[in-house]
Protein backbone atom coordinates (compact mmCIF):
# COMPACT_ATOMS: atom_id res chain seq x y z
CA UNK A 1 0.00 0.00 0.00
CA UNK A 2 1.41 3.46 -0.91
CA UNK A 3 1.76 6.39 1.74
CA UNK A 4 -1.15 8.39 -0.01
CA UNK A 5 -3.17 5.58 0.59
CA UNK A 6 -2.13 4.61 4.19
CA UNK A 7 -2.99 8.16 4.92
CA UNK A 8 -6.17 8.16 3.23
CA UNK A 9 -7.11 5.29 4.99
CA UNK A 10 -5.71 6.68 8.14
CA UNK A 11 -8.16 9.76 7.74
CA UNK A 12 -11.30 7.64 7.05
CA UNK A 13 -10.21 5.44 10.15
CA UNK A 14 -9.70 8.67 12.41
CA UNK A 15 -12.78 10.82 10.67
CA UNK A 16 -14.66 7.66 11.69
CA UNK A 17 -13.53 7.06 15.30
CA UNK A 18 -14.01 10.37 16.19
CA UNK A 19 -17.55 10.20 14.73
CA UNK A 20 -18.08 7.47 17.05
CA UNK A 21 -16.80 9.36 19.69
CA UNK A 22 -18.83 12.46 19.39
CA UNK A 23 -21.82 10.17 18.55
CA UNK A 24 -21.22 8.31 22.38
CA UNK A 25 -20.63 12.03 24.00
CA UNK A 26 -23.72 12.58 22.90
CA UNK A 27 -25.75 9.58 24.60
CA UNK A 28 -23.95 10.21 27.51
CA UNK A 29 -24.72 13.83 27.58
CA UNK A 30 -28.30 13.13 26.97
CA UNK A 31 -28.29 10.74 29.79
CA UNK A 32 -26.68 13.20 32.04
CA UNK A 33 -29.51 15.68 30.85
CA UNK A 34 -32.17 12.98 31.63
CA UNK A 35 -31.02 12.47 34.95
CA UNK A 36 -31.00 16.24 35.87
CA UNK A 37 -34.56 15.86 34.26
CA UNK A 38 -35.71 13.53 36.95
CA UNK A 39 -33.86 15.19 39.49
CA UNK A 40 -36.42 17.99 39.00
CA UNK A 41 -39.10 15.89 39.26
CA UNK A 42 -39.79 16.46 35.07
CA UNK A 43 -40.17 12.88 34.46
CA UNK A 44 -42.24 13.05 31.51
CA UNK A 45 -39.38 14.96 29.99
CA UNK A 46 -36.87 12.45 31.06
CA UNK A 47 -38.95 9.90 29.99
CA UNK A 48 -38.82 11.21 26.15
CA UNK A 49 -35.25 11.96 26.50
CA UNK A 50 -34.35 8.60 27.20
CA UNK A 51 -36.45 7.07 24.65
CA UNK A 52 -34.98 9.36 21.96
CA UNK A 53 -31.94 7.96 22.53
CA UNK A 54 -32.94 4.50 23.37
CA UNK A 55 -31.98 4.17 26.76
CA UNK A 56 -34.38 1.81 27.67
CA UNK A 57 -32.53 1.06 31.38
CA UNK A 58 -33.23 5.08 32.15
CA UNK A 59 -37.14 5.30 30.56
CA UNK A 60 -37.88 1.97 32.72
CA UNK A 61 -36.44 3.92 36.10
CA UNK A 62 -38.65 7.03 34.94
CA UNK A 63 -41.73 4.47 33.91
CA UNK A 64 -41.14 3.14 37.90
CA UNK A 65 -41.27 6.38 39.44
CA UNK A 66 -44.57 6.67 37.82
CA UNK A 67 -46.03 3.30 38.78
CA UNK A 68 -46.15 2.91 35.34
CA UNK A 69 -44.92 -0.93 35.75
CA UNK A 70 -45.84 -2.33 33.18
CA UNK A 71 -44.35 -0.01 30.68
CA UNK A 72 -40.95 -0.30 33.14
CA UNK A 73 -41.06 -3.96 32.56
CA UNK A 74 -41.12 -3.89 28.74
CA UNK A 75 -38.17 -1.03 28.73
CA UNK A 76 -35.94 -3.44 30.98
CA UNK A 77 -36.83 -6.40 28.91
CA UNK A 78 -35.79 -4.37 26.03
CA UNK A 79 -32.39 -2.93 28.17
CA UNK A 80 -31.75 -6.99 29.25
CA UNK A 81 -32.00 -5.34 32.63
CA UNK A 82 -32.61 -8.23 35.57
CA UNK A 83 -31.94 -5.51 38.34
CA UNK A 84 -34.37 -2.91 36.84
CA UNK A 85 -37.15 -6.10 36.10
CA UNK A 86 -36.77 -6.82 39.47
CA UNK A 87 -37.84 -3.21 40.64
CA UNK A 88 -40.60 -3.50 38.47
CA UNK A 89 -41.79 -6.52 39.78
CA UNK A 90 -41.42 -5.14 43.07
CA UNK A 91 -43.63 -2.21 41.84
CA UNK A 92 -46.27 -4.76 40.76
CA UNK A 93 -45.58 -6.76 44.11
CA UNK A 94 -44.72 -9.70 42.20
CA UNK A 95 -42.33 -10.98 44.94
CA UNK A 96 -41.15 -14.38 43.56
CA UNK A 97 -40.67 -12.42 40.27
CA UNK A 98 -38.49 -9.77 41.33
CA UNK A 99 -36.25 -12.12 43.74
CA UNK A 100 -35.90 -14.08 40.75
CA UNK A 101 -34.77 -11.31 38.56
CA UNK A 102 -32.00 -10.24 41.37
CA UNK A 103 -30.88 -13.36 41.98
CA UNK A 104 -30.06 -14.00 38.06
CA UNK A 105 -27.46 -11.19 38.69
CA UNK A 106 -26.76 -11.34 42.23
CA UNK A 107 -28.11 -7.68 42.86
CA UNK A 108 -27.76 -7.79 46.91
CA UNK A 109 -29.40 -4.65 47.14
CA UNK A 110 -31.93 -5.69 45.50
CA UNK A 111 -32.59 -8.53 47.21
CA UNK A 112 -32.54 -6.78 50.25
CA UNK A 113 -35.55 -4.77 49.19
CA UNK A 114 -37.37 -7.93 48.17
CA UNK A 115 -37.04 -8.59 52.37
CA UNK A 116 -38.31 -5.44 53.17
CA UNK A 117 -40.83 -5.44 50.61
CA UNK A 118 -41.67 -8.53 52.72
CA UNK A 119 -41.50 -6.57 56.18
CA UNK A 120 -38.48 -8.82 57.27
CA UNK A 121 -36.42 -5.31 58.39
CA UNK A 122 -33.72 -7.04 60.14
CA UNK A 123 -32.93 -9.65 57.30
CA UNK A 124 -33.11 -6.85 54.62
CA UNK A 125 -30.69 -4.89 57.14
CA UNK A 126 -28.15 -7.14 57.28
CA UNK A 127 -27.77 -7.42 53.67
CA UNK A 128 -27.65 -3.61 53.20
CA UNK A 129 -24.98 -3.05 56.00
CA UNK A 130 -22.90 -5.99 54.11
CA UNK A 131 -23.08 -4.00 51.09
CA UNK A 132 -22.47 -0.13 52.87
CA UNK A 133 -25.54 1.23 51.56
CA UNK A 134 -26.51 3.84 53.83
CA UNK A 135 -29.82 4.80 51.99
CA UNK A 136 -31.72 1.77 52.32
CA UNK A 137 -30.24 0.85 55.91
CA UNK A 138 -32.07 4.33 56.15
CA UNK A 139 -34.51 2.81 54.45
CA UNK A 140 -35.26 -0.04 56.34
CA UNK A 141 -34.92 1.55 60.04
CA UNK A 142 -37.31 3.98 59.08
CA UNK A 143 -39.77 1.11 58.18
CA UNK A 144 -39.05 -0.33 61.93
CA UNK A 145 -39.30 3.53 62.83
CA UNK A 146 -36.55 3.66 64.98
CA UNK A 147 -35.36 7.25 63.61
CA UNK A 148 -32.84 7.47 65.65
CA UNK A 149 -31.42 4.72 63.56
CA UNK A 150 -32.34 6.05 60.16
CA UNK A 151 -30.90 9.82 60.43
CA UNK A 152 -27.46 9.15 60.50
CA UNK A 153 -27.52 6.59 57.57
CA UNK A 154 -29.60 9.24 55.51
CA UNK A 155 -27.06 11.71 56.69
CA UNK A 156 -24.10 9.70 55.91
CA UNK A 157 -25.23 9.94 52.14
CA UNK A 158 -26.70 12.93 52.30
CA UNK A 159 -30.42 11.61 51.78
CA UNK A 160 -32.53 14.74 51.69
CA UNK A 161 -35.28 12.59 50.90
CA UNK A 162 -34.95 10.35 53.28
CA UNK A 163 -34.46 12.52 55.69
CA UNK A 164 -37.61 14.27 54.74
CA UNK A 165 -39.52 10.99 55.08
CA UNK A 166 -38.39 10.17 58.73
CA UNK A 167 -39.63 13.78 59.73
CA UNK A 168 -42.78 13.33 58.43
CA UNK A 169 -42.91 10.06 60.14
CA UNK A 170 -41.96 11.58 63.05
CA UNK A 171 -45.00 14.19 62.02
CA UNK A 172 -42.29 17.31 61.99
CA UNK A 173 -44.25 18.32 58.65
CA UNK A 174 -42.12 21.59 58.45
CA UNK A 175 -39.00 20.07 58.54
CA UNK A 176 -40.08 17.52 56.29
CA UNK A 177 -40.93 20.16 53.82
CA UNK A 178 -38.28 21.93 54.37
CA UNK A 179 -35.63 18.92 53.46
CA UNK A 180 -38.19 17.37 50.52
CA UNK A 181 -37.99 21.26 49.12
CA UNK A 182 -34.10 21.27 49.40
CA UNK A 183 -33.78 17.50 47.54
CA UNK A 184 -36.48 19.02 45.18
CA UNK A 185 -38.11 15.77 45.49
CA UNK A 186 -41.93 16.21 44.84
CA UNK A 187 -42.55 12.20 45.66
CA UNK A 188 -41.86 13.27 49.49
CA UNK A 189 -43.04 16.30 49.48
CA UNK A 190 -46.61 15.27 48.39
CA UNK A 191 -46.07 12.85 51.82
CA UNK A 192 -45.69 15.87 54.20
Amino acid sequence: MGKQMFKKLFLQIFVLAGTCLLFMGMQEGANVVAYRQMQQGLYNQALQTYIQNGNNSGAGTVYCTLHMYNEALASFQKAKDDSGMGMAYLGKHNIEQARASFQKVNDQNGLGMVLMAQGRYDDALKVFQSNNNYSSMGTAYLAKHEYDKAVPCFQKVNDLSGLALVYNDKRQYDRAIALATQANDSSALALA
